[in-house]
């Protein structure tokens, strides 16, 4: 390194003698610049060597993962469209996800949800088997769906096509359906009276609507009697031909119960209509 060092010295002082014109200087020291050179040229050869391998290993590993995280368009050489940046998008996704379940469960349900997170799957809400089958088929027929993890809870939101606005004034009267299951910590109401009465505190837009007992073998169900268009939002907006189904079932933990409903309308009522 301090040979190096010298050597660097020594040509930057070159460099200044012809900038000043000081030829007969540099004729001076020309040959020991040379000799030098020569002497380090070696050293310098051999760290290239040395290195070599390893950039070439490393390149070999870096480019099928890059390309793996951006894939190119084979005409253009570039990254495909909504590749570039994969994280910043689905972050996005979740912001989506989140206000758009926020606002179903404040202007449908009445109740003000805490997302944690805006993603997931429908196994995340804790839902009565008997329910399962309706569920898959609506969520088949949905043209998107959004999920999110709750605050003691798990809630999706699907519609028959095109994705959610703010203030959902015009996503969800086609076709809709919103899932929302809360885990309570206290302990399984004993009557159905008592727990039709925990679903219309827990969702309390559901207070004015009549909802009849059916049978269950977890818990107690409810749903309404026939399908009717509903008003929400201040009756900014109308569901048509709107079905619900809510109940109180045992929780996945120990000392807490599973409220859950679950609001179809339009085409995606259809799994939930005899």
């Amino acid at each position: 390194m301090q040979k190096c060092a010298f050597w660097i010295a020594l040509t930057a002082l070159i460099l200044v003698s012809l900038a000043c014109g000081s030829r007969p200087a540099v004729d001076q020291i020309a040959p020991t610049l040379q000799a030098g050179l020569q002497t380090i040229a070696p050293t310098i050869k051999s760290a290239v060597e040395t290195v070599q391998p390893t950039l070439e290993a490393g390149a070999a590993t870096a480019l099928p993962a890059a390309q793996t995280l951006f894939p190119l368009d084979p005409a253009k050489g570039l990254p495909l469209p909504g590749t570039l940046f994969p994280q910043v998008l689905n972050r996005l996704n979740e912001e989506q996800a989140a206000l758009a379940i926020q606002a179903y469960g404040k202007d449908v349900l009445g109740v003000d949800v805490t997302v944690i997170a805006g993603r997931g799957v429908i196994g995340d809400l804790d839902l009565p088997v008997a329910v399962e089958s309706g569920v898959t088929g609506a969520l088949k027929l949905a043209g998107v769906s959004y999920f999110a993890l709750l605050q003691d809870g798990g809630a999706s939101l699907s519609l028959g096509g095109g994705t959610a606005t703010g203030d959902l004034t015009t996503s969800i009267q086609d076709a809709s359906l919103g899932i929302f299951s809360f885990s309570l910590a206290q302990a399984m109401p004993v009557t159905a009276e008592q727990a039709l009465a925990l679903v219309k505190a827990t969702y309390p837009n559901l207070a004015g609507k009549t909802l009849v007992q059916v049978d269950s073998t977890q818990g107690f169900s409810f749903e309404t009697a026939h399908a009717e268009d509903w008003a929400v939002a201040g009756g900014q907006v109308m569901m048509k031909g709107t079905v619900v189904k809510a109940g109180v079932a045992p929780g996945r933990r120990a000392g807490r119960v599973a409220v859950w409903v679950i609001v179809a309308s339009g085409a995606l009522s259809t799994p939930f209509t005899p």
